[in-house]
């Protein structure tokens, strides 16, 4: 949707100030999810990666109850696919709001969703078991580097040695960069408006080198993007698909109970 012409400049936030991004992003998703936001249904990107890579190519159904993370599970749209395909399904998101949605949408396995921190540390646990698919779906991009490169340390290590990792990343060609300027660590501040509300801060990738690049942690099983073009405003993503690479692979992860 085309959103409201703003002069960046005149709200932009300096790269001293950007300290805080954390509690700036979680304000404006916290808002959003007061006034409704979170999808009732998969978006088609979602159910094309289950049907052709996880279980056509990757042999992973949920026919057999594999435990799947959705780190920043928003409402349960995506949760409530994959339990009904038989996945045993965990979810975490940094606000109260959608995680209640979640355990109303599905009371059965109401305590597999949790509020997180949104500032990740080293020492996170999640459920304290492994996983055989971590899936996390236009989330990351919300972190800075360093703190990116923090939270993918801690998913890896709740990932069992042959599971697989999902994740979708905000490209440059996506609507927002125009409305961004840069503020360090790899972050840039998105204005949609002078409401401070609806300011906050992400983190692009380049291209699929670049996507690589940030996800080196893992072997690619795909690489590849999806958009979707309204009113002339892309909403460009790259999807990357990995194991962990066999480095990775430690035995603190193979003697932990999965």
């Amino acid at each position: 949707m085309q959103g409201p012409s703003v002069s960046k400049s005149s709200v932009a936030v300096k790269p001293d100030e950007a300290m805080d991004y954390l509690a700036q992003n979680k304000t404006y998703y916290h808002k959003e999810f007061g006034r409704g936001y979170g999808h009732h249904y998969p978006e088609s990107h979602v159910i094309k990666l289950y049907n052709r890579i996880l279980a056509a190519r990757l042999g992973i159904s949920g026919a057999r109850g594999e435990r799947m993370l959705d780190f920043g599970c928003s409402t349960g749209a995506n949760a409530t696919y994959f339990a009904s395909k038989g996945f045993d399904v965990y979810g975490v998101d940094i606000s109260p709001i959608p995680v209640d949605k979640c355990r109303q949408s599905l009371p059965d396995i109401k305590d597999h969703f949790q509020v997180i921190s949104p500032s990740p540390q080293e020492d996170d646990s999640f459920f304290d078991c492994l996983f055989d698919v971590i899936f996390s779906n236009q989330v990351l991009y919300l972190l800075s580097e360093g703190d990116f490169h923090v939270r993918l340390g801690t998913l890896l290590r709740h990932l069992k040695p042959d599971g697989v990792f999902i994740a979708t990343m905000m490209g440059t060609k996506h609507y927002f960069y125009s409305r961004s300027t840069p503020v360090g660590d790899g972050l840039r501040q998105v204005v949609l408006s002078e409401d401070p509300r609806d300011q906050f801060f992400l983190r692009f990738t380049e291209s699929e080198d670049h996507l690589r690049e940030q996800f080196a942690l893992f072997e690619p099983l795909h690489v590849g993007y999806y958009d979707i073009n309204l009113c002339q405003d892309s909403g460009f993503h790259y999807v990357f698909v990995g194991r962990p690479t066999h480095s990775e692979i430690t035995s603190t992860q193979r003697d932990t109970a999965g």
